[in-house]
């Protein structure tokens, strides 16, 4: 063993890779040489309205739509050339669930199962435990939140590297909710790599360790939203009482939205702690800074685009 030799530190290869990735419907350009790297075992989180193109990014990076330019990487799995390689080591739950409503639950389970080679049986029984269904009715008669169910068995059950879940939460109530999430935090545990998006994005903020954001068919993450999230953190929100207003503000102070709920950013020379401090003695129902509302980052993220 050479005692003085530095070890070269060893590069994580990403799980999934896509590069250059184009798509365009008629002259409706919704992917513009969109790159992405997914590491293994990590959580991203993706946000975007609805029509932004999240589910046809999802749908490219699987092969179930096809591409007009770029390639794909999953493990052995390719696109183009082999995108049922990448179908076989991913499980992928859609926005629009189509389940067989002339199927019973069960066959629709054991259908949808029956895709994949290994099944983990942790994860059946905490999905089993958390979505009980009445699987011997036919899926017709299910409620759109027991068709979410239904869905998310198949989906998060499957012993694969990597879970593309878009919109895994809707139709939930607040319980169900909580209990999606202490099965993504299983997922998590065990090593699993999760790559969703959903509307919820309090909850998405506490699921995924990364948030990237889709704009104008480009992909914003990492340190290109840095300096916006750092501008947020800035900014002091605050919900007053009723019949309680502003009192005079420092010189700089910029007042953004209207009452009752207040966002107020202070100017480089006064920082939020301080302006909060001289907002205290208001008694307000929430005062808080040092955050960046995800809804918030991805206006001021489209603003920039735009502009």
């Amino acid at each position: 063993m050479n005692l003085g030799a530095a070890e070269t530190p060893r590069i994580q290869e990403p799980l999934l890779q896509a590069e250059g990735l184009s798509k365009a419907f008629g002259k409706n350009l919704v992917l513009r040489d969109l790159h992405l790297r997914i590491e293994p075992g990590s959580c991203l989180g993706l946000v975007g309205p609805n029509g932004t193109g999240k589910s046809t990014l999802f749908r490219c990076l699987l092969g179930l739509v096809s591409i007009d330019r770029g390639s794909v990487r999953l493990g052995q799995g390719r696109i183009p050339g082999d995108s049922l390689g990448i179908r076989r080591t991913s499980s992928f739950l859609p926005g629009e669930n189509a389940l067989y409503d002339f199927l019973t639950g069960r066959e629709v389970l054991d259908f949808g199962l029956g895709f994949h080679d290994r099944i983990d049986p942790e994860i059946a029984g905490l999905c089993e435990e958390a979505f009980p269904l009445p699987l011997d009715q036919k899926v017709r008669t299910y409620s759109a939140g027991m068709k979410q169910q239904l869905a998310l068995r198949i989906a998060l059950s499957p012993e694969v590297p990597l879970l593309i879940l878009d919109e895994p939460d809707k139709a939930l109530d607040p319980k169900l909710r909580d209990a999606l999430h202490q099965i993504l935090n299983r997922l998590r545990a065990k090593g699993r790599t999760l790559f969703l998006a959903t509307h919820h994005l309090e909850d998405l903020d506490q699921i995924a360790e990364e948030i990237a954001f889709l704009i104008h068919g480009k992909l914003l993450r990492g340190e290109v939203i840095a300096p916006a999230r750092k501008r947020l953190e800035r900014r002091v929100r605050i919900k007053l009482r009723e019949g309680c207003t502003l009192p005079s503000l420092p010189t700089g102070v910029q007042v953004l939205s209207a009452p009752p709920s207040y966002i107020l950013e202070p100017p480089p020379t006064l920082s939020s702690r301080e302006l909060a401090t001289l907002l205290l003695p208001l008694d307000p129902l929430q005062l808080e800074f040092g955050r960046a509302p995800l809804l918030e980052l991805y206006r001021v993220l489209k603003n920039e685009e735009e502009a």
